[in-house]
């Protein structure tokens, strides 16, 4: 008798314990469904997350408040406001060079002003050598020819600061980088060394083409 009492009582305290374990354990499988949940209607809840819900909202707050009070502008808002209209109303000022600084150059003045914003555009924060190989890029493009740089410069998926970047950037031209793309294009040694530099790209070397070597954070490949 008193054997199968204590079977008994250890057989009890086995099933309670497993019963407490099965009960913690779907307890926390609720509280990871409900954590779920949450976060997929914060993600999917008309397709933008808590976060966009809330930028919205205070967009579509009114920027001037009214009451009681006089209406008045918040003037923080209002300054930049303002610095946006007249960064859209000015008129880029684009440094002006004279024919004699590119003597010898028998050159459409236009061509050789879209050479050098698309050269600025391009390599404008890189050193010296990076921009006369960027020079050398359109130049053996071109075929050295002056009048074929624009038909190079305005091809599709060839230069990606065409046209944006180049009238984003042409105000900040200065004459010395208009001197170092006149000097590349004029002079016999390329900055290439004669190899014919013909692509590069930022980062990393094309798949295509033969490696030349990076300079400054472009890489450059002949064909």
């Amino acid at each position: 008798m008193n054997k199968s009492f204590l079977e008994r009582q250890q057989a009890r305290r086995k099933r309670e314990k497993r019963r407490r374990v099965e009960a913690i354990l779907i307890m926390i499988m609720t509280i990871i469904c409900a954590i779920a949940a949450l976060l997929l209607c914060a993600t999917e809840a008309n397709g933008m997350s808590q976060d966009d819900i809330y930028a919205i909202e205070q967009a579509e707050q009114p920027l001037i408040r009214t009451g009681e009070h006089e209406t008045e502008i918040d003037p923080v808002y209002a300054q930049h406001i303002q610095l946006l209209k007249e960064q859209e109303t000015a008129e880029p000022v684009v440094p002006k060079w004279e024919v004699s600084d590119t003597a010898d150059m028998d050159i459409c003045d236009d061509n050789f002003e879209m050479l050098v914003e698309c050269a600025f555009a391009e390599a404008g924060n890189q050193c010296e050598e990076g921009i006369r190989l960027v020079v050398d890029v359109i130049g053996n493009r071109a075929g050295w020819e002056m009048s074929h740089v624009d038909d190079v410069i305005t091809a599709k998926y060839q230069f990606s600061s065409y046209p944006d970047g180049m009238t984003k950037w042409r105000g900040h031209i200065t004459e010395e980088f208009i001197q170092i793309c006149a000097d590349e294009w004029m002079k016999e040694a390329k900055a290439d060394g004669g190899a014919g530099v013909y692509w590069f790209r930022t980062g990393r070397y094309h798949k295509f083409g033969n490696h030349f070597k990076p300079v400054g954070d472009h890489f450059f490949s002949t064909r």
